[in-house]
């Protein structure tokens, strides 16, 4: 008796999983994309991008994107075109079950600011160039003079 309820409890678990993974997989289908949602992960860090900048330029260069099923949205297309902004570091683009397309960035954290003869920018804690904003200056070190690229970040 103990084996045969072992045995029948093992089906049913067998068998659970599969009909629960079809009913989302059809729940999926069909889900229209009901806003785009932006989480700055670090914006208490810095604050060169805000979630609502970067919510209306995915709007502004993928109109069609609200009202449109999920499914046919391009996500991998919308994190390479958020990606190219040069204060963003990482992001990640996916969607949620409610029909929401989430965005969680983060930026990149500046280190020292250079002003160097007619041009001032950046440098990052990846030892890259970063542009300077006008929405946000951030505390750091500053250095200043004729660097000549030979600045050593350790």
């Amino acid at each position: 008796m103990k084996r045969l309820r072992k045995i029948l409890l093992w089906a049913l678990l067998l068998l659970y999983f599969p009909i629960m993974l079809s009913f989302v997989g059809e729940h999926t289908d069909g889900v229209v994309c009901r806003d785009v949602v932006v989480t700055v992960l670090d914006s208490a860090d810095t604050r060169f991008v805000t979630g609502t900048e970067i919510r209306e330029a995915v709007l502004g260069k993928y109109k069609n994107t609200l009202g449109k099923e999920l499914n046919s949205v391009s996500m991998f297309e919308i994190e390479n075109f958020i990606k190219k902004h040069p204060a963003i570091k990482t992001c990640e683009v996916y969607q949620t079950i409610g029909g929401y397309l989430r965005v969680d960035l983060e930026q990149h954290l500046p280190l020292i600011r250079v002003f160097e003869n007619t041009r001032t920018y950046y440098i990052d804690e990846d030892g890259q160039e970063m542009p300077v904003f006008d929405n946000f200056s951030a505390r750091v070190l500053v250095v200043s003079g004729e660097l000549d690229g030979k600045m050593m970040i350790y």
